[in-house]
């Protein structure tokens, strides 16, 4: 198995059990409030960290099925690996300066792989081209409720209820206003988390 082929959560869960097993499961994170800017440490417990299961069961491929609301097609879906990840980056990269790239239109064809039992790739890019945008985001909320990704709570308990932070760590990388501190001895993993967590919710 290479890990290109693995889902960035089960990369994830990996990793997190590299690090409370060779170090310790307590994990320190200076975090930012978003709202009143305060900074305050935090430790995280890395063994009471939960994983947001699937709320739907995918079949023995690892695809899910579900029906467009606005159209009615029946579409088989699956989640990106890591290697897709990587590529649609690339492509991004490469695309030319001044110009937005479709990464919505690259990431449903990797996603979508099946509809109303037709896998043919060019008959999938043509629907896709057409898709209606009430489809194309049912599609991705659909995905982002059936992935897997950690959930971690964490407040400062001197702070009223309303100041307390929640913080996600979703496999896949978003834009964030929590730091991480640099003086842990742990370099490489601390570079890897800081790509994987996502903004307070």
């Amino acid at each position: 198995l290479k890990p290109e082929d693995m889902l960035f959560g089960d990369i994830e869960a990996i990793m997190i059990f590299l690090r409370n097993t060779s170090f310790t499961p307590e994990y320190t994170v200076q975090l930012t409030d978003p709202v009143s800017g305060k900074k305050f440490d935090a430790t995280v417990d890395l063994s009471e960290i939960n994983m947001k299961k699937p709320t739907n069961t995918p079949d023995s491929d690892g695809f899910f099925a579900t029906i467009l609301p606005k159209g009615g097609n029946q579409v088989k879906v699956r989640l990106l690996t890591a290697g897709d990840e990587v590529e649609l980056s690339k492509m991004a990269d490469s695309y030319p300066t001044g110009v937005v790239p479709p990464k919505i239109t690259w990431r449903l064809n990797k996603n979508i792989i099946q509809v109303d039992g037709e896998t043919d790739r060019n008959i999938i890019s043509q629907f896709i081209e057409s898709l209606p945008i009430m489809d194309s985001k049912h599609i991705r909320n659909f995905l982002k409720e059936n992935n897997r990704y950690f959930i971690v709570n964490s407040y400062y308990p001197d702070w009223k209820k309303e100041d307390r932070i929640k913080f996600i760590i979703e496999p896949k990388i978003s834009l964030c206003s929590l730091y991480l501190r640099k003086d842990l001895t742990d370099n490489s993993f601390i570079r890897r988390l800081e790509k994987q967590l996502s903004d307070f919710c």
